[in-house]
């Protein structure tokens, strides 16, 4: 039987851990505070934390009035996009959202400039997950069990028409009249 050119085998996916706490911007906030009102609204303050586990993203804020934990299978993510504002590199995407709406928000991993590096980490393994674990992936192994089935019809096929030779040659399964 010939391979359909997919690796079958669902190799699991290691745990990772990134700290994606938005420092710099936690900064500029309570700087403007006065004029921003934000480091007053739950889960743009605090310290943020990524985990990308096997089947989905967990995202937790513990604020210092709150903590908020998001759960998305990767089927679920919708997209990941990577941004950039002034210096800074940013991820967005319906994960990163404050209270778990699906509107799409953005974090900006880091204390400074520095940050494209880790966001290019997160959104290269989001992206490999997406495409492994969410629905492009499911779609991909339907068809290859498609693919497989049709060739286990092409292998019987010709499994039953070495048979029906076989009996054929032996006289098996026709009456002798004598």
């Amino acid at each position: 039987m010939e391979s359909s050119g997919y690796d079958m085998r669902r190799e699991p996916f290691k745990r990772i851990e990134v700290d994606v706490t938005d420092t710099c911007v936690q900064t500029c906030l309570c700087v403007t505070c006065p004029l921003t009102f934000l480091p007053l609204v739950p889960g743009f303050m605090g310290k943020k934390k990524l985990v990308m586990d096997e089947e989905e993203a967990v995202l937790t804020t513990d604020c210092p009035c709150c903590t908020s934990v998001q759960r998305r299978p990767y089927g679920e993510l919708g997209g990941v996009e990577k941004g950039t504002c002034l210096c800074l590199t940013c991820l967005s995407g319906d994960l990163f959202s404050i209270g778990g709406g699906n509107k799409g928000g953005c974090i900006i991993p880091g204390g400074g400039c520095n940050n494209a590096k880790t966001v290019e980490h997160i959104y290269d393994t989001l992206k490999e997950r997406m495409a492994n674990r969410g629905d492009t992936g499911q779609v991909r192994r339907a068809e290859e069990h498609l693919d497989q089935m049709a060739q286990l019809r092409k292998d019987m096929d010709s499994v039953n028409q070495k048979l029906d030779l076989i009996m054929s040659h032996l006289r098996i399964g026709t009456i002798q009249r004598a």
